[in-house]
C-alpha cells in the first residue's frame, strides 16, 4: 500500500492549491526476484518463471521433438525433452520476447548468464539478448546478438553462451531474450 498527496496549483485565491491524499496497492514489476543461484530453467516443466510478453508480434513456443516447417531446426533439446523457438518461416520482421524474473546480484561474486541457442533454417533472423536495471522499464544494453543460420543441420549440436555479468553486481538485473 502506497500514499501520496497529489497537489494541483490553480489561480483561485482561496482554494489554491487543490491537495488530493490517494492511495493505492501496485504490482512488483520484476514479477518475482532471484536471489538462490545457480538459477536454472530447462523449461521441462514449462516456463516456470519465464513470461511471454503480450505485446509482442509473436510468441515462443515450448515444443519438442523437431519444428513444425521442415529444414529448420532444432530436432531435440540440449538436454531433457523441452525447448523454445520462434517460427521464423512467414514472420519476417516479427518479433517474440522472452522475460526473466529480476535476478538480484547483491551477494554474488561471479555472476553469468549461461544458455545454449540452435540457429538453423533459411529464414533466420536474429537472436538478441538485451539488459534491464529498470525492472524492465527499458533494455538498453545488448549483451549478445547473433543473426542468420549457424548450425548446418537439424541435428547440429547446440552452441554455448556464457555472458559475464561481474559489471551488474550489487544491482538488480532483468534480461529480455527477443528473437
Amino acid at each position: 500500500l502506497r500514499t501520496a498527496t497529489l497537489t494541483i496549483a490553480n489561480n483561485d485565491t482561496d482554494e489554491n492549491p487543490y491537495n488530493f491524499d490517494i492511495q493505492g496497492t501496485g504490482t512488483d514489476a520484476c514479477g518475482g526476484y532471484i536471489t538462490t543461484y545457480p538459477y536454472v530453467e530447462d523449461f521441462e516443466s514449462g516456463l516456470g518463471q519465464i513470461t511471454q510478453d503480450a505485446s509482442d508480434n509473436i510468441d515462443w513456443t515450448r515444443d519438442s521433438g523437431g519444428t513444425p516447417s521442415g529444414t529448420t531446426g532444432p530436432s531435440d533439446a540440449v538436454s531433457g525433452t523441452y525447448y523454445m523457438f520462434t517460427e521464423a518461416t512467414s514472420n519476417s520482421g516479427s518479433v517474440a520476447n522472452l522475460f526473466t524474473p529480476c535476478f538480484d546480484l547483491s551477494g554474488t561474486t561471479n555472476p553469468r548468464l549461461t544458455l545454449h541457442h540452435h540457429m538453423y533454417g533459411a529464414d533466420m533472423g536474429t537472436l538478441n539478448i538485451d539488459l534491464s536495471t529498470d525492472s524492465g522499464s527499458t533494455y538498453p544494453t545488448n549483451l549478445w546478438t547473433r543473426t542468420g543460420q549457424i548450425q548446418g543441420a537439424e541435428n547440429s549440436s547446440y552452441i554455448p553462451i556464457s555472458i559475464d555479468l561481474s559489471a551488474y553486481i550489487g544491482q538488480t538485473i532483468k534480461i529480455r531474450i527477443q528473437g
